[in-house]
């Protein structure tokens, strides 16, 4: 079994998955292969035991709305059971970036900044979801904040115009 620690801001539970995307995050980060090694995740041994613990924060809800202040969830992550606290955080969520053009100064990434120094941690976040066809206001926030590991996404096949490397529609 995994080591999981867990905290969720929209009382429909950490762990329950209502559309899939939580599941396929963790799979791509700690999934273990059993079922077939092409699916193995980068970091398979994270949760195996009390030194490498699983934490899982849940701040959107079914259908991907934010839920609550984030900043819950962060003071959570850095004041965690045992004094253990991740050293990476990962948030899979950010701003709509479709006609917003986001310069890390907004609120919510200062305050990211803020905990990103306070904490001694690394966040990541995603870019945005927006980019469909190539297209995009830019990267979303918080995902802009000037201390965090922002993560995008470019398609391997050809989009409608036959061009590869597009920025994907996900990140």
């Amino acid at each position: 079994g995994k080591w999981y620690w867990w905290w969720d801001n929209t009382g429909l539970g950490a762990t329950n998955d209502l559309n899939g995307h939580g599941t396929h995050v963790a799979g791509t980060v700690f999934g273990d292969g059993n079922s077939d090694q092409r699916l193995m995740g980068m970091e398979p041994a994270v949760g195996r035991d009390g030194n490498a613990r699983v934490f899982i924060g849940r701040y959107l809800d079914a259908s991907g709305n934010a839920t609550g202040d984030p900043g819950w969830l962060y003071s959570a992550f850095a004041n965690s059971p045992g004094g253990r606290k991740p050293a990476v955080v990962n948030n899979s969520w950010s701003a709509d970036t479709q006609g917003s053009q986001w310069s890390g100064t907004e609120v919510i990434a200062r305050q990211i900044d803020g905990f990103v120094h306070a904490t001694d941690q690394t966040y990541c976040y995603a870019a945005g979801n927006d980019a469909s066809g190539g297209t995009s206001g830019g990267v979303g926030s918080p995902g802009s904040a000037k201390n965090v590991l922002t993560v995008g996404s470019v398609d391997v096949f050809p989009d409608a115009n036959g061009r590869s490397g597009s920025r994907s529609g996900f990140s």
